[in-house]
């Protein structure tokens, strides 16, 4: 029996949450999304992802950018995290590395989105 794996979504965009959610599944991955990164963070006790898709904000707003969710994440090794954002690779590559997670893909890009995940979830 093959198992679909799990995605979740973590965007505060709505109409982010939406895209990418119909951009993966189309690839066939189950998917859920929630806006709100504490609360998807005890959504992973029941869903059980196989990877968390994490915004991260370069707003400045210190809820939004705290790392201490993502290192919470992280930990488990069980899941993979990936963050997404708009800001700059160089920043998006400094978290990741800071943060020890599994990598980045910058909004706005489908294709690089469903090669990054697909690339993760292969590890």
């Amino acid at each position: 029996m093959i198992t679909t794996q799990r995605i979740l979504v973590v965007d505060v965009d709505q109409h982010e949450r939406d895209t990418v959610r119909s951009i993966l599944e189309n690839e066939g991955y189950e998917v859920q999304t929630h806006p709100d990164r504490r609360q998807a963070a005890a959504a992973c006790e029941s869903f059980r992802p196989h990877l968390v898709l994490l915004e991260l904000d370069s707003s400045g707003d210190r809820e939004q950018t705290d790392p201490e969710p993502y290192r919470n994440l992280a930990r488990a090794r069980t899941t993979r995290v990936l963050l997404q954002s708009v800001a700059d690779d160089d920043l998006l590559a400094a978290t990741v590395s800071r943060l020890q997670l599994d990598g980045y893909v910058r909004k706005g890009n489908p294709e690089a989105l469903r090669l990054q995940v697909a690339s993760v979830l292969e590890r």
